[in-house]
């Protein structure tokens, strides 16, 4: 397939929410997007036409609702795009024409187990969304955020995952801060301990689990992002820049997810210097295999193993471990790899002239 001229390039984006760049499946939307657009396409955001019917939600279908709204929104798009991305569950099973990639950002099913909700919905939702997620691939070309995102895709949904295509870290934005400084910005005292807990409010993202270990070594938890947050001095949603120096103003990130797709908050504390302690999902995961002397900092999301890494930060020993986690995010983690990955995977496609994706990134 011949590479499409400048001329020829439109894409499409479909994101459970264009407006928004704060939930981790938008946050990757926007990157691709803001990546094609450097390419030279002309990029759609496209999201859901509006909420599902009330019989289809109760049922469970809203997710299958929704990538058949993206499916028709598409088809009916004028002039007819050349490439169109998927992600998450918002996938169709159709023909290869126009080409498209889905991108597994986490697994439905696996997180379905750590819902606040009894056992015969959390079934339901798992079934209804591992089938979303399951038919979401079909032909197109697979690509997954992680090797645990690729693996959980393979053998729950017998998906043919072409490639790993790891998430980038804006690390002009994320990087070393004056401590002082930051906590002057936040109002936090000087002399303080304080871990951050970035995320929302909710059980899979472990926040009990991070207040109960920063109670047991004497440190306050700040929480940035969405839901109510008792027990610990609420930030709310923060924009990028008042968020990188939310890590700046931390002694360390406490991020004992159960479940991520690829963790885009410990990549973002390492690249800000701040020690993360988090549990092997996600990117954090490799990073543990990556970086032994990080292995001490991904631990089992227990509040006592969790609080004993802080213990190790609190003592001084975190230093080697973050400087050579965030030396592996300057190496291979960036904004700018992340859109090489991506040049790559479309000139593989025919997508984009070779010479044009080694341009990328730079």
């Amino acid at each position: 397939m011949a590479p499409l001229s400048a001329a020829a390039r439109r894409a499409v984006v479909v994101s459970p929410d264009p407006n928004s760049s704060t939930g981790g499946t938008e946050r990757v939307c926007r990157q691709v997007a803001e990546v094609l657009a450097r390419a030279g396409f002309e990029v759609t955001l496209l999201g859901p036409g509006g909420p599902a019917p009330t019989w289809v939600a109760r049922q469970g279908g809203t997710l299958l609702w929704q990538a058949g709204s993206f499916r028709r929104a598409v088809r009916r798009r004028e002039p007819r795009p050349d490439l169109v991305i998927t992600v998450g569950p918002w996938g169709w099973p159709g023909p290869r024409r126009p080409p498209r990639i889905h991108v597994y950002v986490s697994n439905l099913v696996r997180l379905a187990r750590h819902q606040p909700a009894r056992w015969h919905w959390r079934a339901r939702w798992a079934l209804a969304s591992g089938l979303a997620e399951a038919l979401a691939a079909r032909g197109a070309t697979a690509v997954a955020i992680s090797e645990q995102t690729a693996e959980d895709a393979r053998r729950l949904y017998r998906a043919d995952v072409a490639r790993v295509v790891h998430l980038g870290v804006d690390t002009e934005l994320f990087r070393p801060r004056d401590r002082g400084e930051a906590r002057r910005r936040l109002g936090l005292r000087a002399d303080a301990r304080y871990g951050l807990f970035v995320g929302r409010a909710e059980p899979a993202k472990g926040l009990a689990v991070a207040l109960d270990a920063c109670r047991q070594v004497g440190w306050e938890l700040v929480a940035v992002g969405s839901g109510p947050v008792p027990g610990s001095r609420a930030l709310g949603v923060l924009p990028p820049e008042e968020l990188a120096w939310a890590y700046a103003a931390a002694d360390a990130a406490v991020l004992p997810s159960a479940y991520e797709g690829w963790h885009m908050a410990v990549g973002e504390a390492l690249a800000a210097g701040v020690p993360a302690v988090t549990t092997p999902v996600g990117w954090a995961r490799e990073l543990g295999r990556r970086v032994p002397a990080y292995r001490p900092f991904v631990v089992p999301r227990q509040a006592p193993a969790v609080a004993a890494a802080l213990r190790r930060v609190e003592a001084g020993e975190a230093e080697e471990a973050v400087a050579a986690g965030r030396a592996l995010v300057l190496a291979e983690h960036t904004a700018a790899a992340f859109e090489r990955r991506w040049r790559d995977l479309l000139a593989d496609m025919g997508l984009l002239p070779a010479e044009e994706a080694d341009a990328g990134g730079e």
